[in-house]
């Protein structure tokens, strides 16, 4: 597969650590389906709707969506499906394994606490990538 990101796509990765950008470009490389973009920085604006409405449980500037360039990412699979959960389950092992590649860390937020089971989850955002250092 020869899949690209579109312009909005990657608008949002130029936001992010230069390592995050190479982690996406080579997922790109070998996922089995297309996936963009969501979001990398979140002005204080942002992030504040994002608390407010449920999807951040932090508050500006404490999210590393806030740093600039932006430490997080979040991404999902093309065409979105928010229901297919399997699907972000495989952008995840896929995301991974381009990040081992990369010799980057990061979390998932479909796995917080890095024991690879999803089943002890109380908050999921299955589109967040972040790294940790």
């Amino acid at each position: 597969m020869s899949f690209r990101f579109g312009k909005r796509s990657v608008t949002r990765l130029f936001t992010c650590d230069e390592r995050l950008v190479r982690v996406a470009h080579r997922a790109l490389l070998f996922s089995p389906f297309d996936f963009f973009i969501i979001e990398g920085h979140r002005s204080k604006q942002q992030q504040t709707a994002a608390y407010n409405n449920g999807k951040s449980k932090l508050q500006w500037p404490h999210s590393k969506h806030n740093t600039s360039p932006s430490t997080a990412m979040d991404l999902a699979p093309w065409p979105v499906h928010w229901r297919n959960v399997m699907q972000f389950h495989v952008l995840a092992g896929v995301i991974f394994t381009a990040a081992a590649h990369e010799k980057v860390r990061l979390r998932w937020d479909g796995d917080w606490d890095g024991d690879w089971s999803a089943v002890d989850q109380k908050f999921f955002d299955l589109p967040h990538f972040e790294i940790l250092e």
